[in-house]
């Protein structure tokens, strides 16, 4: 659910609160926006990522592929709330509710890779094809998000 209070005009026990709806997603979670693949190799990799314990790899509404470690931070207590919250960093400072994934307009996955298969089922199901040396001979096949003219992204 939307909220539509800004953070700022949000007491922290109402941030808290929303916070504790989606378990604190956001402190459970290290991630990393990747390279577009270009070729086999690339591919490989991503296979090879996905291969281990909660690493996952997600193509997200903005366009970006994004490397995913579903590691909980050391600093989130059983009840949700951060140990260091007056010196937490600044990646945690700028997270803002409303835009997170779970309760605001942040990123979501269009395309998610948590198994290997899931990403020779991707190459298979988008027809992408490889040249002789392994490169991609029809990458816009992996442009799966657009802009509108008001700047929305939207899936093809």
């Amino acid at each position: 659910m939307r909220n539509t209070k800004s953070q700022e005009e949000m007491t922290p026990e109402e941030v808290l609160e929303i916070c504790r709806k989606c378990g604190a997603r956001c402190c459970r979670y290290v991630s990393y926006e990747m390279d577009e693949p270009e070729n086999k190799r690339d591919f490989d990799d991503f296979r090879w990522f996905v291969m281990h314990k909660n690493v996952n790899i997600y193509y997200d509404t903005d366009g970006d592929w994004v490397l995913e470690f579903l590691t909980p931070c050391e600093n989130l207590t059983a009840d949700l709330k951060c140990k260091i919250h007056e010196n937490r960093p600044m990646m945690c400072r700028g997270h803002d509710v409303n835009e997170c994934e779970e309760h605001g307009e942040g990123e979501l996955a269009i395309v998610r890779f948590d198994k290997p298969e899931d990403v020779d089922k991707f190459i298979k199901e988008k027809g992408i094809k490889f040249d002789n040396d392994g490169n991609i001979i029809n990458p816009e096949v992996l442009k799966m998000v657009e802009k509108n003219d008001d700047n929305k992204t939207f899936t093809k």
